[in-house]
């Protein structure tokens, strides 16, 4: 789709390294989904494998968009290939915010979550039904199924998609903070990836999508092509395959017995967190600050744990854990 009095478009198939940038970002994705899979399977954690088919929803549209390019002079290839990228679109605006519901930390906000599942479900069944109905029969030789009216709602997904990206990015900032501050390697993970997130999502917004609504931006740029959004599929799996692997390592040391420490106590993974924190000399501030959740949580869970292993407070825990003698009748003050 190439806007009135526009020049002969860039084309991904005579420009040897624009080809192999999006080979280049096809295949870190590919990576990363295949990283994020193998450690999903391993832990058996449904937190990550939610954030595998998040990145197998990203490595779709990436993919789906690089056919677009490479086929941009068959039209039904062309159209095929772009209403796939739409569906995994429609996938990826529900997605992450289901990824961060999973960690009681980051739950959202009902409302939001039901928003977002709606408006992403709605969007994929827009775009099966009505391709299906093109194709079938309204179809003729040299038509286009991106022309005139469907072209809308592309770009209300991609902005919804948009505000989703950016709703996820704000609930990790506000947990982790925007800066600083003692967090576990999963945490920090997630900042970076909310980092970008923020950066990447308004430029592939403007840079990528704004010219189809303001056609006087083609005469700056006259090109059709994808330029922001390989480069960020590529970031956000590449940050998101370190985050699992720092993920499954914090559920097998959660898994393990804490030292000195009774196996009977049943504590819950946040208690086991918590308990593990302060063991090593941590403080109710810093127990909060590392694991992303208020001063004010930490100390409700704290006499819940000392009960639960039989002690009257945080050194009794120190002492018991690192095998120094045995309990002391001293509580923290």
């Amino acid at each position: 789709m190439i806007a009135p009095g526009s020049q002969v478009p860039f084309e991904i198939t005579t420009n040897a390294g624009f080809r192999a940038y999006w080979t280049g970002a096809i295949v870190v994705c590919g990576v990363g989904t295949v990283r994020v899979l193998w450690t999903a399977a391993k832990s058996r954690s449904s937190h990550l494998w939610l954030f595998f088919y998040c990145l197998l929803a990203l490595f779709w549209i990436d993919l789906c968009y690089f056919l677009a390019e490479l086929n941009s002079v068959n039209p039904v290839v062309d159209d095929l290939a772009k209403i796939g990228a739409c569906i995994g679109a429609g996938l990826s605006i529900f997605i992450p915010p289901s990824i961060l519901d999973s960690r009681p930390e980051f739950r959202f906000h009902k409302r939001a979550k039901l928003f977002f599942t709606a408006v992403g479900l709605a969007s994929v069944l827009y775009f099966v039904a009505s391709a299906s109905v093109f194709f079938s029969s309204r179809y003729v030789e040299g038509a286009k199924y991106f022309n005139g009216y469907r072209v809308f709602p592309v770009f209300l997904m991609f902005a919804i998609l948009g505000v989703s990206n950016l709703y996820v990015a704000a609930g990790i900032l506000l947990r982790t903070g925007f800066r600083g501050g003692p967090l576990t390697g999963d945490l920090r993970a997630l900042r970076f990836l909310a980092y970008g997130m923020i950066g990447f999502v308004p430029a592939t917004f403007v840079v990528d999508y704004v010219r189809w609504v303001f056609p006087s931006l083609w005469r700056i740029y006259p090109r059709e092509d994808i330029f922001v959004l390989p480069l960020y599929f590529a970031y956000a799996s590449t940050v998101i395959a370190f985050y699992a692997d720092a993920y499954a390592s914090g559920v097998r040391a959660r898994s393990a017995p804490l030292p000195g420490l009774p196996l009977s106590a049943a504590l819950s993974r946040r208690e086991r967190d918590i308990a593990l924190l302060l063991s090593r000399g941590f403080s109710y501030k810093e127990v909060g600050a590392t694991l992303g959740i208020s001063m004010g949580t930490v100390q409700t869970y704290a006499p819940r744990i000392y009960r639960k292993l039989g002690i009257s407070g945080k050194e009794q825990l120190i002492i018991r854990s690192h095998g120094e003698g045995p309990p002391s009748a001293d509580t923290e003050g």
